[in-house]
């Protein structure tokens, strides 16, 4: 097969058949992205020099070089969001506030930055109503994104992606980082109503934000970036009952609504062992899924491949802790290669890092992450 464009080699996987070769993706901002010390590491290795960034709130890289994605053949560029000013607020004692209310501390040791303070976690209904929620219409957040998007659109050949907005975290994860975890898991047992009115508030803000978003890059875009963890590294959060009466209509309603705005597919992520949700994702719209971690029970590749590989696309799936970050180049090649023998036959698999690319990742690694998959990605694949 002749070579294809970007945009071409994605829409034919995206279909579940074969293009020319496996396509190859790093994000920007939040998940697959890369952190800042990585990146410049990867870029001298490269040659590059100095290089252009931004980073997200939350100091990942949020808009790469051109030259390092050029260099790295990524296949992918996204559009997003503008950043407000109250998105990073650093109060006195380092304290990140966003425009949410959440409290953010970043870890002493490492580059991560978890939520600390829940803005709810002692409310009441009449709290929620009196609550100062964020404004899903700001044109800040949409000024630029249109003429960005033709642009790519109409001079580049890639695939368009338009990616998560940076300052919201799925309609379950949104409602867990403003109640707290434990309190949040109580109401959706015994406090059902409050949890319900939560998470009405939060996929209103969802949909109206998402809406707006597509209203101005839904026809020039291939997929629309979406998020929600639902689970842990050994099973699912709650049980499928739960999910399907408290969670899922919530999901749903987005779902539907970018589906009523845009062609594009819409790439979910979700941390976890979540095999048991796969059929109600698929059901509610769910066609790329990410992160595909091989470790995680229940997440193996192949098996994946063989249940959902008609249904499903899969972004990701390089082992970061057991290969990136440990391993040698060769190592790294070899799982590139595993997984494209899993994953690759018929199309549906986009090759990327299984999570952001972390500070002690050598240059190495990442470079030959992306070396390999072009040298194995080749279709017809070798077995």
């Amino acid at each position: 097969m002749a070579s294809l464009s970007s945009r071409e080699r994605v829409d034919i996987a995206l279909s579940h058949r074969e293009p020319d070769r496996v396509p190859i993706d790093l994000g920007e901002g939040r998940q697959t992205s890369i952190y800042l010390e990585p990146y410049r590491r990867t870029g001298e290795s490269l040659g590059l020099g100095e290089m252009e960034f931004a980073l997200s709130p939350r100091d990942v890289v949020d808009r790469f070089d051109e030259r390092f994605l050029q260099a790295l053949e990524i296949d992918f560029r996204r559009v997003g969001l503008r950043e407000v000013p109250e998105d990073k607020h650093i109060e006195p004692g380092g304290m990140l506030r966003d425009v949410w209310g959440i409290g953010w501390r970043k870890a002493k040791v490492a580059a991560f930055w978890s939520p600390v303070e829940h803005p709810l976690k002692n409310a009441t209904m009449d709290d929620l109503h009196k609550y100062p929620w964020p404004d899903p219409g700001d044109e800040r957040r949409f000024r630029g994104i249109r003429e960005q998007a033709e642009y790519l659109a109409n001079n580049t050949p890639y695939a368009l992606i338009a990616k998560e907005p940076g300052h919201m975290y799925g309609v379950l994860t949104q409602a867990i980082y403003m109640r707290g975890m434990e309190d949040f898991f109580v109401d959706l047992a015994l406090n059902k109503e409050f949890a319900v009115a939560l998470l009405d508030r939060i996929a209103d803000y969802h949909v109206k934000l998402y809406g707006r978003y597509l209203e101005e890059v839904g026809e020039y875009v291939q997929i629309v970036h979406t998020s929600d963890d639902l689970g842990t590294q050994m099973a699912p959060y709650f049980s499928l009952k739960m999910y399907r009466e408290l969670i899922k209509p919530k999901q749903q309603r987005l779902m539907a609504d970018i589906k009523e705005r845009t062609n594009a597919r819409i790439l979910y992520h979700s941390d976890g062992a979540i095999s048991a949700l796969l059929g109600d994702l698929v059901e509610i719209g769910v066609e790329i899924l990410n992160p595909i971690e091989a470790a995680v029970k229940g997440m193996e590749p192949a098996v994946l491949k063989a249940a959902w590989g008609d249904r499903l696309t899969f972004h990701g799936g390089i082992s970061q802790q057991q290969v990136l970050s440990r391993g040698t180049p060769e190592q790294v090649r070899e799982e590139v290669q595993k997984r494209i023998r899993e994953m690759g036959k018929g199309g549906g698999y986009i090759l990327a890092a299984a999570q952001t690319i972390v500070p002690e990742i050598p240059a190495a690694n990442i470079i030959e992450m992306f070396r390999a998959a072009k040298a194995y990605g080749t279709y017809p694949l070798k077995s």
